[in-house]
């Protein structure tokens, strides 16, 4: 979450985990962090096709069950 002004933007980042390649960033400004999260992960399964995600399960954020409405695998990454 990023702060401009006094509004809130939501910053989205797809990383490629073996060689840290970014491949998709997107920002949102909606509030509805479930329909957000599964709109970005579909649009990623859109260009690279199904692959597992994997999250660090920080802070409020709904992947997996994102995932699960786009028949995705998820994965929680202890990294901690």
């Amino acid at each position: 979450m990023i702060r401009i002004g006094s509004q809130y933007v939501w910053l989205w980042v797809a990383i490629e985990p073996k060689n840290k390649q970014i491949l998709h960033i997107d920002i949102s400004f909606d509030k509805t962090m479930l329909i957000v999260a599964e709109r970005f992960i579909a649009s990623l399964i859109n260009i690279h096709g199904k692959h597992p995600v994997s999250t660090d399960g920080g802070g409020t954020w709904y992947p997996p069950q994102a995932c699960t409405f786009v028949k995705q695998r998820h994965h929680l990454n202890s990294i901690r």
